[in-house]
């Protein structure tokens, strides 16, 4: 006798995403550490490759309602600071700074607007098992920079 199981997985991870949906396009977020303005190090040797549109990190405010020109400029300096070779037009334009860590906490199949804007994750949005593995990887790497990167549209 064969029964066949389906998996129900729970993807929500560590974050607690919202419950107005958009539509059906993959959300994925991630945290991440890293140096800022260091380029190679001994310990940054892992690259997180853009996996689809990268919405905003959890602590700037990313507007994609301003001014065409304006938002445009503003989002390739904001898209250099994690992707700095978007220009480019080989694998090396979907790929990240190095980084020090890169943990998928949390992915939907929906993607998420609230008050006409994208959603991002922000430390608010972490389950208590999220903010504890925050504070993990902040004591782990205590003098880098620890972020919450959203992506969408994958």
């Amino acid at each position: 006798m064969s029964t066949d199981y389906q998996l129900i997985e729970d993807n929500s991870g560590f974050v607690n995403f919202p419950n107005h949906r958009n539509q059906e396009n993959k959300t994925l977020v991630y945290l991440v550490s890293f140096e800022p303005k260091v380029k190679k190090s001994l310990l940054s040797n892992v690259n997180l490759i853009l996996p689809g549109d990268f919405v905003s990190d959890d602590l700037m405010d990313r507007d994609f309602n301003s001014n065409l020109i304006k938002n445009l400029i503003s989002q390739d300096i904001y898209n250099s600071t994690y992707f700095p070779n978007s220009e480019s037009t080989d694998l090396e334009s979907l790929m990240s700074i190095n980084m020090l860590s890169i943990i998928c906490i949390g992915w939907s199949v929906y993607s998420f607007e609230i008050n006409g804007r994208q959603w991002k994750a922000t430390f608010r949005d972490l389950t208590e098992e999220g903010k504890k593995l925050y504070y993990s990887l902040k004591k782990l790497h205590n003098s880098k920079e620890v972020r919450i990167l959203t992506f969408t549209n994958i």
